[in-house]
């Protein structure tokens, strides 16, 4: 007559045997710890599933929209939804630096123990208990149990090929068990109810990133401002007749655009633009159009020049000459000329 030998799988199977028509002792628990490299099933047994332990690991990352320090719990919204809460052992590192806004990412450990419904066969020893917990691999990385719940899951399906069993609780998640020999998979039936406990437990460390700062005020100035995707300035930059020296009496306005420049550093690359008018002497001169337009370049180089001198990153700017080809008024009036022979700031990268 073969004997029934039941095993309570802990990664690899733990195993006790019980003589054929004998009931298992109620106190009798299997085998806490599993060997290393388990031994082949004896085909003189019939071997019985009497119990099973899954552990998998998750990752919830989303920004913090509920804190209770006092009870060191914390709720997260991620894209998808709002995620459940964790609760964060004294040991758990970061978490008396965390604030509301600030986005997290938490490690967490789900633990299933599985028995079969058969008191008599298995019953729930604290023996067992204590073998699942001691099991190597539970918890690893864990520091506190966030979570108890017990229930009734049943089997939903068994893969002979890969030697797994997959359990299906009362949500319908599906608990995966992948047992040592294929001999244990014998006995076990689709629709046949397992009794289970759950453990959660949150992951030591808590990684944090804080909520990005405020942006700065606006800064502003008398004359220059940010508009779009233009530093629009309140006058023309002046320079010395014919020449690219800037009029010391547009250093202000100059010092207005750094300040603008220093003070929004989300502006990465502005472009300043040199143009010239067509007054009625250039416009006479046979390299009329190439002297305005190489003057409009020296002019918008001593602008940058001078930017630089005031703290603006040189890699932050650079320079066009236009010459006469782009003008805002007629030439053949002095106000007109004058509002051409502008220097624009173009913002190219913020």
């Amino acid at each position: 007559m073969k004997r029934i030998l039941s095993g309570f799988v802990i990664g690899a199977f733990a195993a006790f045997a019980v003589p054929a028509g004998a009931q298992a002792p109620a106190a009798a628990p299997p085998a806490a710890a599993a060997p290393a490299a388990p031994k082949k099933m004896d085909p003189k047994y019939v071997y019985q599933l009497v119990g099973a332990r899954t552990t998998t690991k998750g990752v919830a990352t989303g920004i913090v929209y509920e804190l209770d320090k006092p009870s060191r719990t914390l709720k997260l919204k991620g894209d998808a939804a709002t995620t459940p809460a964790f609760k964060a052992h004294k040991n758990v590192q970061n978490f008396e630096q965390l604030n509301v806004d600030d986005e997290v990412t938490v490690e967490y450990y789900r633990s299933v123990a599985l028995y079969a419904k058969n008191p008599r066969t298995q019953p729930k020893a604290p023996e067992v208990v204590a073998a699942l917990v001691s099991a190597p691999g539970t918890y690893q990385g864990a520091e506190a149990l966030e979570v108890q719940s017990s229930g009734t899951a049943t089997v939903a399906s068994v893969d002979p090929a890969s030697n797994t069993i997959n359990f299906k609780g009362p949500a319908g998640g599906l608990w995966p068990v992948k047992v040592d020999d294929p001999a244990l998979l014998k006995g076990v039936a689709v629709g046949q109810e397992f009794d289970y406990d759950l453990v959660d437990a949150t992951a030591v460390a808590v990684v944090v990133k804080p909520k990005p700062p405020p942006p700065p005020p606006p800064v502003v100035t008398a004359k220059a401002k940010i508009v779009e995707k233009k530093i629009e300035v309140t006058e023309i930059v002046y320079f010395k007749t014919g020449k690219a020296d800037i009029d010391p009496k547009s250093f202000d306005l100059l010092n207005d655009v750094a300040t603008i420049l220093k003070g929004n550093p989300q502006v990465k690359k502005v472009r300043v633009e040199g143009n010239a008018s067509k007054d009625p002497i250039s416009a006479k001169r046979k390299d009329g159009a190439e002297f305005n337009r190489k003057l409009s370049q020296a002019r918008a180089d001593s602008v940058k020049d001078y930017l630089v001198q005031q703290g603006v990153a040189a890699d932050r700017l650079e320079t066009i000459g236009f010459g006469w080809d782009r003008p805002v008024a007629p030439n053949n009036t002095k106000d007109g000329r004058l509002k051409n022979q502008r220097t624009d700031f173009t913002i190219l990268d913020q």
